[in-house]
């Protein structure tokens, strides 16, 4: 990890490292090899104002004394807060919130200290990493610039960091049994299965206690204890991932600590389950992984059983009260779902696709149609709702041709409130619709286990599969909310987007209730004033 600032190319170093794995060591090896060697002007960055002055204390210091001493200054100007001057170079430290020690200073090395902790920007400034990067321009090639941090999220700095490296470096260390290089990973640590105890505390804490936990070798499957580890590590090499590049990146948990043993790690993690807190600092601190608490998904294979088991497209079904189309607007086409619905929220796939322009997708809800199962008769689709989140100047424009079968959804990712809301805006109905339920709704119909409930039909291909499966929803412990996302970056999932609009329209034109209670009619009094067009009481079909 350190030898990796000596070779050739390399300008960008990664740390993604557990607790007590010597990351903050290898950063203080670094800089005393800088001063001693290869000097040139420095900047550490640190989370806090105070982190800084904890870490000039407790440990530059004591390094300063020990190691260093030949090159410090003598002075009271010799170092402050802001900086230490050697004889060979300065080194000077700055915090996330503060752009005014970011800016200024031309540095050759750049250290960012537990990045994941930095705030999205410096005040009112970029974020603190772009603006520590750009202290380094006038050095190119001879620059070097360290990321040091446990993980947080996918979304955090570190991890971003960690994926746009070219080069992504493994310890794997060899069994002491078989000899085979492996990587340590937690899934080999084992320990009792059967507890003896209903209190985990109590059972998490007998397990370390008695040191019941082992390391399993996946080649020879036999147990390997931590008396072993400190022979496995002093046998160990970096195991290189991608081509050579100057972003060179190093991945390391808390298994191969020293000062962490098999049992207390699996006591860690039995003590954590069942608290999202807990858990989350577990695959943060002792993996080195980034959080992600999967709630819901769905796999491609659940839409390509549907689809063997489904008719035809493009036939309306006898049960079927209507026929919606939902359009997922893109800066350079539309994705489209049409989807006829009965009550109790039975619905069938009638067809979907990709159309280039507005009329295109006008000409398939109202031009293009199909058949009624079992009749001689052909029909249109009821109602074409477009999202308004992408070009939504030409959206609404577009929806005005023809208000009276147009409307517009646009997502409201809060948590909070109803699945829909409208409203009237620039003479087109309006959609809010909460993203969250909207998707969630989907998703439990889907897996509600009712096979006759949601339908699709037999002409569906692989991309409709994989554009269904593209999302899940995971818990952002972070902001405390849960949310669906892409699973992975830069998948498509508009036809999802589409087919859970059509569960909001459903829900929104009372399509949720049961058939035998369908034609029952609900008198509705609006004590509001005009809520209802502008009558005080209107009869509706529920």
């Amino acid at each position: 990890m350190i030898d990796a600032i000596a070779e050739h190319g390399v300008e960008e170093i990664v740390y993604v490292c557990g607790t007590r794995v010597g990351k903050t060591i290898c950063e203080e090896n670094l800089l005393g090899y800088w001063v001693d060697n290869d000097p040139g002007p420095c900047l550490i960055v640190k989370p806090s104002e105070g982190d800084v002055a904890e870490y000039i204390r407790d440990r530059l210091r004591p390094l300063m004394a020990l190691s260093l001493k030949q090159h410090t200054l003598d002075g009271r100007d010799a170092d402050t807060l802001r900086a230490l001057r050697f004889d060979t170079m300065p080194v000077h430290f700055g915090w996330a919130g503060s752009p005014s020690t970011l800016a200024g200073k031309t540095c050759r090395y750049v250290m960012f200290d537990e990045c994941d902790k930095f705030p999205p920007f410096s005040g009112r400034e970029a974020d603190p990493i772009s603006l520590g990067k750009k202290r380094t321009d006038t050095y190119m090639h001879r620059r070097r610039i360290i990321m040091a941090s446990t993980p947080t999220t996918k979304n955090g700095a570190i991890w971003k960091a960690w994926e746009n490296c070219g080069q992504r470096r493994y310890f794997y260390v060899p069994c002491p049994y078989c000899g085979k290089s492996q990587q340590l990973i937690f899934s080999q640590i084992k320990w009792p299965s059967e507890r003896g105890t209903a209190d985990k505390i109590q059972f998490a804490d007998k397990v370390e206690r008695e040191s019941l936990a082992y390391y399993e070798c996946p080649q020879c499957c036999e147990r390997i204890t931590d008396q072993h580890k400190p022979k496995m590590l002093d046998g160990g090499k970096w195991v290189s991932e991608g081509e050579s590049s100057k972003r060179v990146g190093f991945h390391l948990s808390s298994i191969y600590s020293p000062w962490r043993t098999f049992a207390s790690i699996a006591a860690e993690f039995i003590i954590a389950e069942g608290d999202i807190g807990l858990t989350m600092t577990f695959r943060n601190s002792t993996l080195a992984e980034p959080y992600e608490e999967i709630t819901a998904a769905s796999r491609p294979s659940l839409f390509r059983d549907k689809a063997a088991k489904s008719d035809g497209a493009n036939i309306r079904p006898a049960w079927a009260v209507t026929v919606l189309c939902t359009a997922d607007v893109q800066k350079d086409s539309l994705w489209f779902v049409i989807r006829a619905w009965g009550y109790g929220f039975r619905s069938q796939l009638l067809r979907y696709g990709r159309v280039n322009n507005f009329d295109e997708i006008y000409e398939e809800a109202f031009s293009k149609p199909f058949t009624f199962a079992g009749e001689d008769k052909l029909g249109v689709c009821e109602l074409l709702s477009l999202d308004g989140k992408y070009r939504t100047n030409e959206v609404f424009e577009f929806a005005r041709r023809d208000a009276s079968r147009i409307l517009v959804t646009q997502g409201n990712p809060q948590p909070i409130g109803p699945m829909v809301t409208a409203r009237l805006e620039q003479g087109v109905r309006v959609l809010k619709l909460n993203t969250l339920r909207t998707k969630d709704r989907l998703n439990q119909i889907l897996l509600d286990g009712n096979g006759d409930r949601w339908l699709i039909n037999a002409d569906v291909g692989d991309d409709y599969a994989a554009q269904m499966a593209s999302e899940h929803r995971s818990w952002d412990a972070k902001r405390g909310v849960s949310q669906w996302e892409p699973k992975y970056h830069g998948i498509d999932n508009h036809l999802w987007d589409c087919e859970a609009h059509q569960c909001a329209i459903a829900t929104w034109k009372c399509l949720d209730v049961p058939p035998e209670q369908a034609m029952k009619p609900k008198l509705i009094v609006n004590t509001e004033g005009s809520r209802f067009d502008d009558s005080a009481v209107k009869w509706i079909d529920r």
